[in-house]
């Protein structure tokens, strides 16, 4: 089962929440997360900051104790991007931190990697906002903040700043 995580707070994940669920066929439970039809997606919204949210696994299993989340095997957060650039881009990544943990994480510790995900989204990517005439950058970004988690994660994420990560189509192509 794959786990989708965006936050409230973040302008980007809700444009790709909302995507998400326009897109596909959920099913809202009672506590404001939502699973897909097949049970093969859960979707949440977070209060924090994504990437000050250690081990998002546990923190969900344990505020939904009659759902079977074992069958989680994938992590992803649908976030914002933010750089001094203000490049418009879609990029993805793997979380942590090779060195000290300045925007959550842990110091020294990554969170574990999804490549062959990774390569399936950002060829998706390109390919979607070729479709969609969106004039976007692609890139793999580098690891370079939390949070960690303890199964294969990706960010995935709209940037650079305020004027794109509302931007309904960027939120389209990422969903």
């Amino acid at each position: 089962m794959k786990l989708i995580i965006s936050s409230e707070l973040d302008k980007a994940g809700e444009n790709i929440r909302e995507n998400l669920l326009q897109k596909y066929p959920f099913e809202k439970l009672d506590n404001n997360y939502f699973y897909d039809k097949n049970k093969d997606t859960l979707l949440v919204r977070i209060k924090n900051e994504t990437i000050y949210t250690d081990f998002p696994e546990i923190i969900i299993q344990k505020e939904m104790e009659d759902y079977d989340l074992a069958r989680i095997d994938s992590i992803f957060f649908a976030t914002r991007h933010k750089s001094v650039a203000k490049i418009p881009t879609l990029t993805c990544h793997t979380p942590g931190n090779f060195g000290k943990a300045d925007y959550g994480g842990k110091d020294y510790q990554v969170s574990p990697s999804n490549p062959v995900f990774q390569k399936i989204v950002l060829n998706e990517i390109m390919n979607l906002s070729k479709k969609l005439d969106i004039s976007f950058e692609v890139s793999l970004e580098a690891t370079h903040h939390g949070p960690l988690t303890g199964l294969p994660t990706t960010f995935i994420e709209i940037g650079s700043d305020e004027t794109y990560w509302g931007i309904k189509e960027a939120g389209e192509v990422i969903a």
